[in-house]
């Protein structure tokens, strides 16, 4: 007997897992040190509220999840998130993936 969530949970968290998985079976567990000292120097530019974020974000959750698990509006994680981009110089979800990655942080939800 399984726990089945509904599609709108379920598929972001499926893909957030294997895009993580198949991030860390390309770079390695830690990724080359230069990529990483890079990676990290990115991230340390954020809060420690747009850190949360981001992880949950990478982690696969939606906006609307992130903020109810937070207990803060929706609008409140559209900004963080963008923020978070700007600050990362991240393009797009997947090179926010490919960042966290390289850098060797977990790439699971926490909440």
């Amino acid at each position: 007997m399984g726990i089945y969530l509904p599609l709108e949970l379920s598929v972001p968290i499926f893909l957030g897992g294997l895009i993580a998985h198949l991030v860390e079976r390309r770079l390695g567990v830690h990724g080359e040190s230069g990529e990483a000292e890079r990676a990290n120097a990115r991230i340390r530019k954020l809060t420690k509220r747009e850190l949360e974020i981001a992880q949950l974000v990478v982690a696969g959750k939606a906006n609307k999840v992130i903020a109810a698990d937070l207990e803060i509006s929706g609008r409140t994680v559209e900004i963080h998130r963008a923020r978070i981009m700007r600050k990362t110089q991240s393009d797009s979800l997947a090179a926010l993936v490919w960042l966290f990655a390289a850098a060797g942080l977990t790439l699971t939800a926490t909440s």
